[in-house]
């Protein structure tokens, strides 16, 4: 299957969504695979085979295009023989008072990066700075895990897999849990 723009699982106000892969090959040519978008947005995507590949970032606990979103609940799990390959990277929590988990517990997940959002990065709406130009408006209170319990993590770039400067709109993620069977 192949999806050529923006796709969301669980979007707009308090919208409910869940992918499951099971098999098979999914492709996201066109943007971003949100999952868990805009306020009150809950959405769960689990892969346990076949192939998906994202040809952007998957994210997870979307803010939408909105600064003002908020409360997004998100889930991504890779599991069994799922292959999950984002091409850019993986942002968690992209909003204020929202949650997002990533859980890899089997299978192979690659990505450029994962990231918690800090700040919506300035678009064409939302406050203005003296200058008169859209400022970033920082997230409050958004929270995001991690938990590897088997699997495989690929990073698809050298460098810091776990990105947290300001440079990169990123804080660390809350928590990142090992847990017996390991990443």
């Amino acid at each position: 299957m192949q999806m050529p723009g923006w796709t969301t699982i669980g979007g707009n106000s308090y919208g409910r969504g869940v992918w499951v892969q099971k098999g098979g090959e999914a492709v996201n040519t066109g943007d971003t695979f949100a999952i868990g978008s805009g306020s009150g947005g809950r959405g769960e995507a689990y892969f346990t085979g076949g192939t998906f590949t994202e040809n952007n970032a998957i994210q997870v606990g979307r803010g939408a295009w909105s600064w003002k979103a908020s409360g997004a609940h998100a889930v991504l799990t890779a599991t069994d023989a799922a292959d999950v390959a984002c091409k850019g990277g993986i942002d968690l929590a992209m909003q204020s008072s929202s949650v997002a988990a990533l859980n890899l517990s089997g299978g192979v997940l690659q990505a450029q990066y994962i990231r918690k959002m800090a700040q919506i990065m300035p678009l064409n709406s939302g406050p203005k700075g003296a200058d008169g130009n859209y400022v970033a408006v920082p997230f409050e209170d958004n929270t995001a895990f991690v938990n590897f319990n088997g699997g495989t993590l690929k990073a698809l770039q050298s460098g810091t897999l776990f990105k947290l400067t300001p440079a990169d709109a990123a804080r660390p993620v809350d928590a990142v849990y090992v847990y017996p069977d390991g990443a």
